[in-house]
């Protein structure tokens, strides 16, 4: 079940507003950790989220995503930027310090939705223990063995996001609108990508060369 309007879809898309389109299906087998390892299969980015209630109870939702469109990175305190999206690339500014380039990554991503709807992680990642630097007045004398990035962000194109409370998967893309793309193209390759990681979900798990 699509849940989404087309019309209104359409419309809002050319009054340059964000939207989510998602279809919905009852959890028969799939586990989050086992849908995590159809989809996000062989993939650099991915995650998944669990909710906990008082420490020790599985929450509602648990969230996996992957294929990001953006991943921002802060590695010496310099920001990098890698995306395929045309806007992002028009409306970043690289100069900006680590945590400005975040917050206008941040607004660059919103997707307003009803609080009563399936939640939809936009930006996942960390925050070192760094980036406190760029937050008060300290200086870092320790040194840094691991060398991973200060901080990293990536925004997922494909959510699957488990209700376990009703039992049920939604299978979620984001789509933020391009001057370049028409809203009936890009319906097309969101609905495409759902559908995809629906045959995805649908298939046996793919065993790696350790199983």
């Amino acid at each position: 079940m699509t849940l989404f309007n087309k019309r209104e879809f359409i419309d809002k898309y050319n009054k340059q507003i964000p939207q989510i389109i998602s279809t919905q299906f009852i959890a028969d087998t799939d586990t989050p950790v086992s849908a995590l390892l159809k989809i996000a299969n062989n993939q650099k980015y991915s995650f998944l989220l669990e909710s906990v209630e008082g420490g020790d109870q599985r929450g509602r939702y648990s969230l996996l995503g992957c294929d990001p469109d953006l991943i921002w990175k802060v590695k010496d305190g310099k920001v990098s930027i890698t995306t395929d999206s045309q806007y992002l690339h028009d409306n970043t500014k690289a100069i900006l310090n680590p945590i400005q380039s975040l917050r206008q990554i941040l607004h660059l991503s919103k997707v307003f939705r009803d609080t009563k709807e399936t939640p939809y992680p936009v930006l996942v990642g960390y925050l070192g223990y760094p980036m406190i630097q760029y937050m008060e007045k300290i200086i870092l004398n320790n040194p840094d063995p691991l060398r991973i990035p200060d901080a990293l962000m990536i925004r997922p194109k494909i959510v699957a996001v488990f209700d376990n409370i009703k039992d049920t998967i939604n299978v979620m893309t984001a789509i933020y609108p391009e001057k370049n793309i028409k809203a009936e193209s890009a319906l097309k390759v969101a609905e495409n990508r759902i559908k995809v990681n629906i045959e995805k979900l649908n298939s046996q798990i793919i065993k790696n060369e350790f199983s």
